[in-house]
């Protein structure tokens, strides 16, 4: 009897620690939502957003999550002019908690016509964001300059928004 109850403790062992916790592969990202704000002049700024999939939950039901947001301001011709992304990572217990503990991003352009400064990340509390300014020059005169800002949230049930 005693070596039935090892036998079954030892099988129970080998079961429970072959169950990965997550399969975590950063590459692999689902689109979420897409928003798009038009200007007078023609030119607009979309938003992309990225969850890393799957999300990885530890033992103790924690679970994290990758979010990006890239934000690419286009011209009338939907030409691609200058960019700026957050990539925030993000933990939360379902229903109890969820904070942003990391942040990172960057800004760019897509042509010489568009420079971009001001480039700034930030987080709080369950929320991380990054700032960039582009300017559009005119032989070497800026003409125009728009300030955009992505932001990213997760919340305790680690819906993104």
């Amino acid at each position: 009897m005693r070596k039935k109850i090892i036998c079954c403790l030892l099988l129970l062992t080998m079961i429970l620690s072959s169950v990965p916790v997550a399969e975590a592969d950063a590459s692999v990202r689902n689109t979420v939502t897409t928003d798009i704000e038009y200007f007078d002049d023609g030119t607009y700024f979309k938003t992309t957003v990225a969850v890393s999939a799957p999300e990885i939950q530890t033992m103790d039901l924690t679970q994290y999550k990758e979010v990006t947001r890239i934000g690419t301001f286009y011209n009338s011709d939907n030409e691609p002019l200058w960019e700026v992304c957050v990539i925030g990572q993000f933990k939360y217990i379902s229903g109890n908690y969820s904070t942003c503990y990391d942040v990172d991003g960057y800004a760019k352009t897509y042509t010489k016509l568009w420079k971009v400064s001001d480039f700034k990340c930030s987080k709080s509390g369950s929320t991380a964001s990054a700032t960039a300014k582009g300017t559009q020059y005119a032989s070497l005169i800026p003409i125009g300059s728009k300030v955009k800002t992505v932001s990213v949230s997760v919340d305790k049930y680690g819906r993104v928004y």
